[in-house]
């Protein structure tokens, strides 16, 4: 009998507002691919990776956006301590003008939280769920997952 694998949900920045509070769809789409780089992570070490950006990235516009990081939440709170974790993403939180930062980012400039992010992070924490923070590196992260894989 096969058991189960470690559930994570992988969490970060989607959404880009520019100061004229348009949205930056080409930097939504680089956040995108660093997600999938972060579930690809996940799915070598064993894992099942949960990734909300890649769940709804067609559904953009039909709710909004407080809904998605409500159903998100929703999701975040099903999730069993032991069973599953979560991921932060990199870059998820401020980031001050001198803050390091992906090259797709915007240079010397201050980028506020991710609320979506945060939240989740929040409800997580609450929940009791594992977290493994992408800042700390991929080789680091893929311990933890390989860690608590067993």
């Amino acid at each position: 009998m096969n058991e189960d694998p470690l559930i994570v949900y992988v969490a970060g920045r989607y959404r880009w507002h520019e100061p004229d509070g348009s949205l930056n769809r080409a930097r939504m789409m680089l956040e995108m691919a660093d997600e999938g780089r972060w579930a690809r992570l996940v799915l070598d070490c064993g894992g099942c990776p949960i990734s909300p950006i890649h769940n709804t990235v067609h559904l953009e516009g039909t709710v909004p956006h407080e809904r998605f990081i409500e159903l998100d939440l929703s999701i975040v709170r099903t999730l069993r301590p032991g069973q599953h974790l979560i991921l932060m993403r990199p870059c998820y939180g401020e980031l001050h003008e001198n803050d390091p930062r992906p090259e797709w980012y915007p240079p010397g400039v201050y980028v506020p939280p991710s609320a979506g992010a945060t939240k989740e992070l929040e409800a997580a924490t609450e929940h009791g769920l594992g977290v493994a923070l992408g800042e700390q590196g991929e080789e680091l992260v893929r311990e933890y997952l390989l860690s608590e894989m067993g």
